[in-house]
């Protein structure tokens, strides 16, 4: 699988995390510029899997942790929204809960925003 492909499965949850970030280990970390996109539609996706109990919150941290600072992944639409979302979510340590009530508040807010 190359590197795009692997990208776009890491940003649209379609299998384990770690599984694809052991697969990318193959590739440089750095990049020119972002190969693949995340979008407002891969957010609100990720979001309702969560509310939906379809992956657990240290799923979500740990996507979010392999989202945030790569330089292959871009955003699309509302960048720095986006990137303090990942940021929040990446360092629970250090930032309130992701619950599901906020979850929903997040998905709310990115809803209005069409």
């Amino acid at each position: 699988m190359d590197r795009i492909d692997l990208l776009e499965k890491l940003i649209n949850f379609e299998a384990k995390t770690n599984s694809i970030t052991d697969e990318l280990k193959q590739f440089p970390w750095d990049s020119e510029k972002p190969l693949v996109y995340i979008t407002q539609k891969n957010i609100i996706k990720l979001i309702n899997l969560f509310l939906d109990d379809k992956i657990s919150h240290s799923e979500l941290v740990e996507w979010a942790n392999a989202i945030e600072c790569r330089e292959d992944i871009g955003f699309e639409g509302k960048e720095e929204i986006f990137l303090d979302l990942i940021s929040e979510i990446a360092t629970p340590e250090i930032n309130p809960p992701f619950t599901k009530e906020y979850a929903k508040k997040v998905l709310s807010e990115l809803c209005d925003f069409d």
